[in-house]
């Protein structure tokens, strides 16, 4: 939280002491990054892309807790007979520990991989949009192009994020 502070911070510093100089030798656009991923056709496959890939964790996630809570529920009507014997019950319950524990690791492997394919999609995407500002920055002459959430005001006319839409569409569709 402190870092994406920090960060904002930096931005935004970096912005007041750029944009003076970028007005006065040229254009100045924006770009509102999340809409390009919200409204372009890449943007929209990737997120589904994610939505499928976190249904399927949740789903083995939840098939596999489902499993293990059935097994503790027999082991505790097991350990409540007097037909097991001591030795046999810690042996079972030593195994199920060690069945949670697996449980457990792989739930954070999921996790992991999730967070970890988020940012490989943001990572591109944003790679794709970093593609087409720099050939929309070059074709209008403008001299600075920055993310729109970085802006506390602007008129209309420096807006990007269409033009960049558009492009996404048509080069990634």
């Amino acid at each position: 939280m402190k870092r994406a502070w920090l960060m904002s911070l930096c931005g935004l510093a970096a912005v007041c002491l750029a944009a003076p100089a970028a007005l006065a030798q040229g254009r100045m656009g924006v770009v509102n990054v999340q809409m390009c991923f919200d409204k372009s056709y890449y943007g929209r496959k990737l997120q589904k892309q994610l939505q499928d890939q976190k249904r399927r964790i949740e789903y083995d996630v939840k098939r596999r807790g489902e499993a293990i809570e059935a097994r503790r529920r027999q082991l505790i009507a097991r350990s409540q007979s007097s037909l097991t014997r001591p030795e046999a019950a810690l042996a079972q319950q030593r195994a199920f520990r060690r069945q949670v524990a697996e449980f457990e690791d792989l739930r954070r492997r999921y996790v992991e991989d999730y967070r970890m394919a988020v940012a490989k999609a943001k990572n591109d995407m944003l790679k794709k949009i970093l593609q087409i500002v720099t050939s929309l920055g070059q074709q209008g002459r403008y001299t600075l192009v920055i993310p729109r959430r970085m802006v506390l005001y602007m008129t209309g006319n420096v807006d990007l994020t269409g033009q960049v839409i558009a492009a996404l569409n048509q080069k990634y569709r």
